[in-house]
């Protein structure tokens, strides 16, 4: 399974870089929804081929989404923050990654 998706980041890290988008935020916010619905897509058909394609498409999906986040921070961002705003932006995750889970657990359980 985390082979599936190793294949799915490397693709998208290498197809992404290369293209120029006009409305990126839009783009990243779609690749995203594509990731919620490969998760949908494992809860609702949970074989081995739909987990295997599932996770493919997570791959390029938040792969996708963090190589657009990382160009538009160093394309907006002045050169005389970008290394606060992105320890900022490191923490931020690190901090939000391991609640997220927590919470939505909370918000689905009884």
């Amino acid at each position: 399974m985390n082979s599936a998706y190793g294949v799915g980041t490397i693709v998208a890290g290498i197809g992404v870089a290369q293209l120029t988008m006009r409305r990126p935020g839009r783009v990243m916010f779609g690749f995203e929804l594509l990731a919620a619905l490969a998760v949908v897509a494992i809860g609702i058909a949970p074989t081995l081929p739909v987990l295997l394609v599932a996770m493919v498409v997570m791959g390029v999906a938040l792969a996708s989404s963090t190589v657009i986040w990382q160009s538009l921070l160093q394309r907006l961002v002045p050169a005389h923050v970008l290394g606060r705003v992105t320890s900022i932006d490191l923490l931020g995750n690190s901090v939000i990654n391991p609640l997220a889970p927590l919470i939505a657990a909370a918000l689905v359980g009884p």
